[in-house]
């Protein structure tokens, strides 16, 4: 079916790709049709108008996306047929100011004189402006010192109320922290004085949490609120081996798993649970792919043993159950396998395996079903076909099983939004508001969204008179769910049960029952085990503090429960899309504790999934409101992770390439979206064996580089010229300050070596062809973005130093900038493999790249403006604390402690004194 579909790439004389040409075809009679993707780029080629294959074909159709950047490239104003225009307007220093976007929404950030945020004020049509978030920084005090709070934040007020970070680590992680909620669930209007943002909060001493860290960053400890503390142990390569769970008030921890280990590539093989239930997992040598995931009880039984099938292009085609029966009923051979098919583009389109005899195939669950005999009367086989339209839409679902159902979906002509189709349906526009978000889930059930086009409440129960029943839902500063609430009326008489989410722990209250209950969860491989502990008491039939040990499938989807017994609690299977298939368990009240599900994420009430960043119907096969990272999946902002949902996971809800979700956010911003060859080392040894071998040379160099400083500085008798040349006259102070910089590098250094997807190849073209490499502050993942033709131009000494200028960017205590570039020593041939002048002579290169020279003129007060590079001159200015260039100047040449923080500031610095120190102290121990 494949044959003669290939993908095409068109390029123009820059070499930007303006075109990508598909082919699509479902089975191997049909002809081939083509999906083609437009591109349109501006005169600094960057990404101005993208169209999907769908829009591309209507000759009056707008583009799906279109960005307009600032001169310093920028993206200022996006408009998307799906989100609606979003526009931003940021500072001179790239600071965050102020946000409009097509709700009339309005947001304006203020900032401190050091140009950190402190508030944060937005405004929705209709209402009067409010400070939706507050951020205290700590001072540069003894006080603050001893808690390694200057500089960090010390105070957060944000939409579910107050964060307080009482003490951090040496790596500027937070070691304790207090949350108080708000008295009310509506959002607040923060003002300026602290005693009065503290009466907007809920008396008491607060959600208290606290951490511990390893030296080598990995998390120890971790105490939630009600004084459960988890504790984590690891290999010697850094991995998790054990994790454990001491519960308030005992003397010692429970063993939740241990003995977990791993293949060459890092996949867990084994683990083994703490009742006695053991997994396994077996891989595919040659390409990594799971073959066969088994879960065995103490007494050698299979409560799951899966085997996978692929296709030849690694789709999974088949999963197979051998723990399961096969059953005859109905004329039907009923085999506990799940069958798959794609087209070319890889979107599934048809699936069989088995349900319950009586589905649910909208948002609520099937019956529940008791354990018992195997009874063949409850499976029934079924049957899946879907269709989709050229932008992957879902247009159609066909379901044959134990009910015969259709969902057809109805697409607006312009956008991706798409509703159900019913009789008596308004039109698409009127369910959707301005930026995509939909209006109502069912009817009757109305969703309302807050300014940051979160969902904030759905009507679960709309009444003529009287109240209806809801759910609201407030979020935190980072757009992480703190507060589930809901009114519910019965009888007159309005309940309130809610649910508050803490670091390891949910709180759950329910008004009508009088029920409290604690939920303590905790993560370790494919095992997820969850503590439920009621302060109330338990429901009948229940045990309290009981254990459920929840193990998954390939996707993350809890599978089934087993109890600290092992004995099973209940066993759920799911449909491609993520409805529950089939649902069993011992107990029907103890089931409908059973809140994790499919993929690994909650589902509430509303039968909706929530992921993080947005919410999955799917009933519907889709998001609710379009991809707030933007176009980081393609151009379809609604569809669900690529039409393949066998295949991908989404972890927050933003892309199914869950690993990468903040790369393309980072790399769209930086300009080289496009540009990215290969991501994390395994990749680039397959693909570019040359650059791999020079970073492997260079990584290892920069290491020892970082060694022989640290050792250099502590040893106390190092070269004091070496030092006043880079950073001139410095203190004991400045001195530690270094030694503990550097010593995070190393740490840094380390962590990369575990963690080789933070690895990422581009080929620098336009603006970013002389880049040698990039961080960008805002990547949650902490990648180093290196240019591939700078690389290869380079020695293990000078992409060594370029690792280390990087690093420091990126580092806790560094947080270095680019004031002035001094440049790193390289050799001839690579200088003139990077020059455009092929006549560079060794001493013309020498002169371009005396770093120490160039240091200690700087050192010397000796600046003039052709001595700052032109891209950096903004980020002088505000280093000297000055508004103008002139000032800057006139304060560097005439304060010596300018210069040194300045310097002791500087990535270029810092890197080029850590080489000079490491080949000082290398002579040192050659010389005779």
């Amino acid at each position: 079916m494949d044959i003669h579909t290939p993908t095409l790439s068109a390029v123009d004389p820059r070499g930007l790709a303006v075109r990508a040409v598909a082919y699509q075809r479902r089975v191997a009679e049909e002809p081939a049709e083509s999906r083609i993707t437009h591109q349109q780029y501006d005169g600094a080629g960057r990404l101005a108008r993208q169209r999907d294959p769908r829009l591309f074909a209507l000759l009056d159709a707008p583009s799906n996306l279109s960005t307009t950047y600032s001169l310093s490239n920028q993206p200022l104003c996006s408009d998307s047929v799906d989100a609606g225009w979003q526009l931003e307007l940021p500072g001179a220093a790239g600071q965050a100011l102020e946000a409009w976007d097509q709700r009339g929404w309005h947001r304006r950030t203020e900032h401190d004189a050091s140009l950190r945020p402190v508030a944060m004020f937005e405004q929705v049509v209709g209402e009067v402006e409010r400070c939706a978030e507050r951020i205290q920084w700590g001072a540069a005090t003894e006080e603050e010192a001893r808690h390694n709070r200057c500089g960090q934040p010390i105070r957060q007020d944000d939409p579910a109320g107050s964060r307080l970070m009482a003490d951090y680590g040496l790596s500027a992680l937070v070691l304790f922290e207090v949350r108080h909620f708000l008295n009310s669930i509506d959002p607040p209007d923060w003002p300026l004085v602290e005693t009065e943002r503290d009466r907007l909060l809920e008396p008491g001493e607060g959600a208290q949490a606290s951490w511990s860290f390893l030296p080598s960053g990995e998390l120890s400890h971790q105490t939630d609120t009600k004084s459960h503390t988890r504790h984590f142990t690891y290999d010697r390569a850094g991995q998790l081996h054990s994790v454990g769970l001491q519960r308030a008030g005992q003397s010692s921890a429970d063993t939740l798993v241990n003995a977990i280990e791993y293949n060459a590539f890092g996949q867990i093989e084994h683990e083994r649970a703490g009742n006695g239930m053991r997994t396994s997992s077996s891989y595919d040598p040659a390409n990594g792919r799971l073959t066969n995931l088994d879960t065995q009880g103490p007494a050698q039984g299979f409560l799951q043993k899966l085997s996978y099938g692929y296709d030849p292009v690694g789709n999974i085609s088949e999963i197979a159950d051998a723990a399961l029966p096969i059953q005859h009923f109905a004329n039907q051979r009923i085999e506990p396998v799940r069958r798959f098919t794609y087209d070319t583009l890889y979107q599934l389109i048809s699936a069989t395996g088995w349900e319950t005899a009586k589905p649910s195939l909208g948002p609520a669950l099937p019956g529940w079903q008791g354990f018992g005999p195997p009874d063949a009367s409850r499976w029934c086989n079924y049957t899946e076909t879907y269709y989709y339209d050229e932008a992957g839409n879902l247009l159609q679902r066909l379901h044959h099983g134990a009910v015969d159902d259709t969902l057809t979906m109805r697409v607006a002509s312009h956008s991706n939004r798409s509703v159900k189709t019913r009789s008596g349906q308004p039109g698409i526009d009127e369910l959707f508001d301005a930026r995509g978000n939909l209006l109502e889930l069912q009817p009757g059930q109305a969703l309302q969204w807050n300014g940051r086009n979160q969902l904030a409440q759905v009507t679960q129960v709309a009444r003529i008179e009287g109240a209806d029943d809801i759910e609201r839902y407030v979020y935190d500063s980072e757009g992480a769910r703190l507060r589930k609430y809901r009114e519910v009326t019965a009888k007159s008489i309005v309940h309130t049960p809610e649910v508050r989410y803490l670091p390891g722990i949910e709180l759950h209250a329910n008004s009508a029952t009088g029920e409290r209950l604690q939920v303590i969860s905790v993560q370790a491989g494919r095992c997820s085990v969850r503590l439920l502990h009621w302060d109330s008491p338990p429901p009948a039939g229940l045990d309290n503090d009981q254990w459920r040990y929840c193990f998954d499938d390939h996707l993350g989807s809890s599978a089934f429960e087993v109890d600290a017994q092992a004995k099973t609690i209940s066993q759920e299977v799911y449909y491609p899309f993520g409805g529950t298939a089939w649902l069993a368990g011992r107990h029907e009240v103890e089931t409908s504790y059973k809140t994790i599900r499919y993929s690994g994420k909650e589902r509430d009430a509303t039968g909706l999934y929530y992921y993080g960043a947005r919410y999955y119907a799917p009933w519907l096969q889709r998001w609710l409101n379009p991809d707030p990272a933007g176009d980081v999946d393609g151009l379809n902002f609604y569809r669900f992770v690529r039409s393949s949902p066998v295949n991908f996971v989404d972890q927050i809800g933003c892309n199914s390439l869950f690993a990468f979700i903040n790369d393309f956010r980072v790399e769209r911003d930086k300009g080289l979206r496009h540009m990215v060859e290969q991501r994390g080392m395994k990749n680039i040894r397959k693909n570019l064996p040359e650059v791999a071998d020079l970073l492997i040379e260079a990584f290892s160099r920069a290491k020892d580089v970082l060694e022989n400083v640290v050792a250099e500085l502590e040893g106390g008798d190092f070269n004091s010229d070496i030092i006043k040349s880079y950073f001139g006259t410095i203190s004991s102070d400045d001195t530690e300050y270094l030694i503990k910089g550097y010593r995070g590098l190393l740490s840094d250094m380390e962590h990369i070596e575990k963690k080789t997807g933070k690895v990422v190849i581009f080929a620098g073209v336009g603006e970013l062809v002389d880049t040698e490499a990039l961080v960008n502050h805002n990547d949650r993942r902490r990648k180093i973005y290196f240019n591939s033709l700078r690389v290869k131009a380079g020695t293990d000494e000078s992409v060594g130093s370029i690792i280390i200028h990087e690093l420091s960017h990126r580092n806790l205590l560094f947080k270095s900038k680019d004031y002035w570039y001094s440049a790193i020593p390289i050799y001839e041939n690579q200088y003139r493999a990077s020059s455009s002048n092929p006549q560079f002579s060794l001493m013309d290169a020498m002169q371009h790249v005396g770093t120490e020279a160039i240091s200690k003129k700087l050192m010397g007060g000796v600046v003039e403006e052709s001595d700052i590079d032109r891209s950096l001159k903004q980020k002088f200015i505000l280093g000297a604390g000055a508004s103008n260039l002139d000032e800057a100047m006139h304060k560097f040449r005439n304060s010596p402690r300018i210069r040194t923080d300045m310097a002791l500031a500087n990535a270029d610095t810092l890197a080029a004194f850590a080489g000079a120190m490491s080949r000082y102290r290398e002579d040192r121990k050659t010389a005779p």
